[in-house]
């Protein structure tokens, strides 16, 4: 199911709405990444049907909405996806399943049980993930040259929590879960700077993104307390790196306490959470979490606080698909 936000003010109020629902999880005194989710070492938001992570402010916005309802999990997926994997466990459990009907009526039949395969509990509400789908157009000036153009479109589409599902619960996460062996998640980070041809410089007891000479210093790893504090530190500092102005040219020339301080704070902890996820390192480990989540939810009380909000997870979004070599302008955000 597919929604579309046609004017100004629907987009607005969706996109306020969003906003609401983080600042609640930031007055708690926590982000949306932190929580211990059921289910293995995802931390971020994901699709339960395909693995894949949700993107830019669907990172923040559905781990809010989950914290906010108490789900345990942090997998989503369309009704649709769910009814496809309920049918998945059913086959394995030796019941013959059947496709019904034709296009958009298309159902799944269990045979053995003479009835429709459903997953998703009556009476559920979705929750939309939001993305941007790019509306190419041709302008002509007042010179009579014609220029194309892209306007993202702001659409958004249902999706269910595992919770809301009749599936079965995911195991509770032990004490202890995503602490492990880091040798695998340090060695793919690495790669990626290496690969980079980043300016690693180690010394002293401070982690930043030089910006005047575009290097990266960090302490020595037995400063840090443990692997996962060094590693969410280092991926933290990486996407600072990716402001440079040769690459995603960012407005990161701020010292603490400028007004875009926050916001590049915002994008580099975003996009170093999606890194952490990606690679299996717990993300509870960087330091100034406090002092950070307490600017972010006065900023966000701001009157444009959703665009704030909005322009810094794409920012953060877009710096992890630069490490990540991937193609974001397939993919239209704002």
């Amino acid at each position: 199911m597919s929604i579309q936000v046609k004017t100004k003010a629907q987009r607005d109020k969706l996109k306020q709405d969003v906003t609401a629902s983080i600042i609640k999880m930031l007055d708690r005194g926590t982000s949306p990444w932190q929580k211990p989710w059921a289910g293995g070492g995802m931390m971020m938001a994901h699709n339960g049907y395909t693995g894949k992570m949700y993107r830019g402010i669907n990172s923040l916005w559905l781990p809010s909405v989950a914290f906010e309802k108490g789900f345990d999990t942090n997998q989503w997926a369309t009704f649709k996806q769910w009814q496809q994997t309920h049918a998945k466990i059913l086959r394995k459990q030796g019941k013959k399943i059947e496709e019904r009907g034709y296009g958009r009526n298309k159902y799944l039949w269990n045979v053995t049980d003479e009835c429709k395969v459903g997953a998703v509990k009556k009476g559920e509400k979705a929750t939309a993930v939001l993305f941007y789908k790019p509306l190419r157009i041709t302008e002509t000036d007042e010179n009579g040259d014609k220029e194309d153009k892209v306007i993202p479109l702001l659409k958004t589409f249902a999706v269910f929590n595992r919770d809301q599902t009749e599936l079965p619960a995911l195991p509770k996460p032990k004490k202890g879960d995503g602490l492990g062996d880091m040798t695998e998640a340090e060695t793919t980070l690495m790669g990626f700077i290496e690969d980079h041809e980043v300016d690693l410089r180690t010394g002293g007891n401070r982690a930043a993104f030089n910006y005047r000479d575009d290097f990266i210093r960090m302490p020595k790893r037995d400063a840090f307390k443990t692997t996962q504090g060094h590693l969410a530190t280092l991926a933290h500092e990486f996407v600072h790196w990716t402001g440079f102005r040769t690459r995603l040219n960012r407005d990161i020339e701020n010292k603490m306490g400028d007004f875009d301080y926050a916001r590049e704070e915002l994008v580099a902890e975003t996009g170093s959470a999606m890194l952490c996820a990606m690679l299996g390192i717990s993300y509870d480990a960087l330091e100034n979490h406090a002092s950070y989540i307490a600017t972010w939810a006065s900023r966000l009380r701001e009157k444009d606080g959703h665009e704030y909000l909005f322009r810094a997870t794409s920012a953060a979004q877009k710096a992890v698909d630069y490490i990540l070599k991937t193609d974001f302008t397939k993919e239209v955000s704002k």
